[in-house]
């Protein structure tokens, strides 16, 4: 059985809020046509085919999408772009999902970020219902400039895109039964 893809812009793809005994899952955030804040789902169309059956690949384009797909019991990697004071463009680090670093954040045009998404959720959902575990994949960027958005991944993240989809391969083997 492969992975499916489920694109979605908004909305949860095909995991509704509740829903038990659904596999694990990986999140891409971000938008494809927004730079280097698309890395999350170019990790997800990395992971198209070499992810292990039942872990279900998903696409988010702002992470308020996140707080009803938290409802799920599942475990969950979430794989976002992160600038961060002094981290290198293209740099993969695996995060906990309690808190990041300080000075880290998660890139929204929204105003609710990565962060602020998981505080509502807990705050929203029964703790017996929240996804977990929940692991955060980050992909280090240069903070936005006023400078014209480039439509394609610089290429120090297109780089990291392979090694962003190594290191969710490793999470989900070494902490997910059954993958």
């Amino acid at each position: 059985m492969s992975a499916r893809v489920v694109p979605t812009v908004v909305g949860l793809g095909r995991r509704t809020a509740g829903d038990d005994g659904v596999g694990p899952a990986v999140v891409g955030l971000g938008r494809r046509t927004a730079g280097d804040d698309g890395v999350g789902p170019a990790v997800v169309e990395a992971l198209r085919g070499r992810a292990p059956g039942g872990v279900e690949l998903l696409e988010l384009g702002e992470p308020s999408g996140l707080i009803a797909l938290l409802a799920t019991r599942s475990p969950m990697v979430i794989v976002d772009a992160v600038a961060c004071d002094g981290w290198e463009p293209g740099r993969v680090v695996e995060l906990a999902a309690e808190g990041l670093p300080p000075g880290a954040r998660s890139l929204s045009t929204h105003g609710v970020g990565l962060a602020q998404a998981l505080a509502l959720a807990r705050l929203l959902i029964e703790p017996d219902r929240l996804a977990r575990p929940i692991a955060i994949v980050g992909v280090a960027i240069a903070a936005p400039t006023a400078a014209a958005p480039s439509l394609h991944l610089s290429p120090a993240i297109a780089a990291a895109v392979p090694r962003a989809a190594a290191c969710v391969l490793a999470w989900l083997h070494a902490r997910v039964r059954g993958v």
